[in-house]
């Protein structure tokens, strides 16, 4: 996973909330839609984006699973009132890289 935290192009960001931040820190969950905040930048599927607290820190790196288009239209909704047929999980666990603060 250290390409995604060092080699690998940052194409936008994610801003999250304090709950989320906490998750994904505290205890290494994925990013849900429900704690993103806005997304910044114009990014695809597959891409690298910095996560970033509401104070603008980036705390984390990871490659998103949805496009900034989706994901403006989605953030800060629950999983369970999400539209059918897109991804729960904005950046999973499994591809995201905590950062030094």
């Amino acid at each position: 996973k250290l390409w995604i935290a060092f080699a690998a192009r940052v194409a936008g960001s994610v801003v999250v909330d304090d709950g989320a931040r906490r998750a994904v820190v505290e205890r290494a969950t994925s990013l849900l839609p429900a704690g993103v905040v806005k997304a910044e930048g114009r990014f695809v599927a597959g891409e690298t984006v910095d996560v970033r607290s509401a104070d603008g820190r980036v705390f984390a790196r990871g490659m998103v699973s949805v496009d900034a288009l989706d994901l403006a239209r989605i953030a800060g909704l629950h999983t369970r009132d999400l539209p059918d047929g897109l991804v729960h999980e904005v950046v999973h666990r499994d591809d995201l890289v905590l950062l030094p603060e």
